[in-house]
């Protein structure tokens, strides 16, 4: 088996962006430094202000157009190859580590150089055509059956019929159809890596005729400028949460995340009338200036007709000291994701926390809840999520303290980091 020494990361985005997958790979190479492997970063110039180069956690870091574009459209960069080819050749790594959607034009430049390349799935973007998170038009879910016949049934369900009349017979043949032609070449080049890492068991599911792959669950740091209990009274203060007992909500507002459900159970839970629904997200609802989506509207709508206001506190964007705080303070958080959620990082951060979680089947975070540190339950059920609430809320500091321990023991960065480096190297 042969020892990597030099890896080669590539990415949409990277520090100092900070989304889930870019706190994900800044982790990543945290512990890649810590076991001695040297670490180049490749991603797309996101920003005019960023150099041509940098240097991040003591790994060098490439910031290049030839991958930008690629998150909105994966094709798009594939005119690049010979370039990206180029670049790679230049840093010469042992191994690509090539992450979400610009994995379609990596994969193909490592194959023609004859370099060991393993693609990162970290979601459905290189595997619906149409875009829709494998959520289809009435709410069911897809689970990756892509093909001609079941991509036009679920675009029509999504058509409007009235204003588009006069393309309704041709519009599969123009775009549906292509859409599907490609992203089905794109799957079967992707498994032609040398391995699929996907961030979960669920996710792995996602392709089911490629044999060499792996879920491994998202690990997160646990001390330092990770996540771990770190209560914080003026952080309670600034949303008047001093001395409340809280249901905690993490995640932006969207659809595809189900917190109108945590609304719905909100009059069946029997923990007391005087408990608070914190929404940990990219808004607050209840401001009058706000202008509002659909979705946001309908949650409003929701929070009026049943009299919630006095209950229900909406923090708008925080930063990582203060979601620390926000977590720790939780007697529960709720994640009721509607979508297919490959992992979710929200629901490992709570239970670093020591807040139990109550997680919908969908999600691949479900992997690190057992039954001694949260629920998991059906989606879209305002009903099965009040039951869990009810279930758990007398013992959720126990089980909060379960979660955490959980974590340290499989979850950490030691375990599942070598659990990663041992596929590679396995498969080079």
């Amino acid at each position: 088996m042969q020892k990597i020494k030099k890896i080669l990361i590539t990415a949409e985005f990277f520090y100092p962006r900070t989304g889930g997958i870019e706190q994900y790979l800044l982790e990543l190479v945290n512990y890649l430094n810590r076991v001695d492997v040297e670490v180049v970063i490749l991603t797309s110039r996101w920003s005019r202000e960023l150099p041509n180069e940098s240097v991040v956690n003591g790994s060098r870091v490439i910031y290049s157009d030839l991958l930008s574009g690629s998150l909105e459209d994966p094709f798009s960069v594939l005119k690049n190859r010979t370039k990206i080819e180029k670049v790679i050749r230049s840093i010469s790594p042992d191994v690509v580590y090539s992450n979400n959607h610009n994995s379609l034009v990596v994969v193909k430049a490592c194959k023609n150089i004859g370099l060991p390349c393993f693609y990162g799935c970290h979601g459905v973007g290189l595997i619906c055509p149409l875009k829709k998170k494998f959520l289809k038009a009435d709410d069911s879910l897809c689970w990756g059956d892509v093909g001609y016949s079941n991509c036009t049934k679920c675009f029509f369900k999504n058509y409007d019929y009235k204003k588009n009349i006069h393309k309704v017979l041709v519009h599969p043949l123009l775009t549906i159809w292509p859409k599907v032609f490609k992203y089905k070449n794109a799957v079967r080049e992707l498994v032609t890596s040398n391995g699929v890492v996907a961030n979960s068991e669920l996710c792995s599911s996602l392709f089911p005729e490629f044999g060499n792959k792996i879920g491994i669950p998202l690990p997160i740091e646990l001390s330092g400028d990770g996540y771990y209990p770190q209560k914080n009274e003026s952080v309670l203060k600034k949303f008047d949460l001093e001395h409340k007992k809280y249901i905690l909500v993490p995640g932006r507002l969207n659809k595809t995340k189900g917190q109108k459900y945590v609304l719905g159970a909100i009059k069946k839970l029997r923990i007391g009338e005087d408990i608070k629904i914190v929404f940990a997200g990219n808004a607050n609802l209840l401001r009058d200036d706000l202008s509002l989506g659909e979705y946001a509207n309908e949650m409003k709508e929701i929070i009026q007709q049943l009299s919630l206001e006095s209950r229900i506190v909406f923090t708008g964007f925080l930063n990582k000291n203060e979601m620390r705080a926000i977590y720790t303070s939780a007697r529960i958080s709720v994640i009721p994701s509607v979508w297919i959620e490959t992992f979710g990082l929200v629901a490992i951060e709570s239970i670093a926390c020591e807040t139990p979680v109550i997680i919908t089947k969908n999600t691949g975070a479900k992997e690190c809840i057992t039954p001694e540190s949260g629920r998991v339950i059906d989606r879209m059920s305002s009903d099965d999520l009040a039951k869990a609430i009810n279930d758990i809320w007398d013992n959720s500091i126990k089980m909060g303290k379960n979660g955490r321990s959980q974590l340290e023991s499989k979850h950490n960065w030691t375990f599942r980091g070598a659990q990663l480096m041992n596929f590679f190297e396995e498969n080079i």
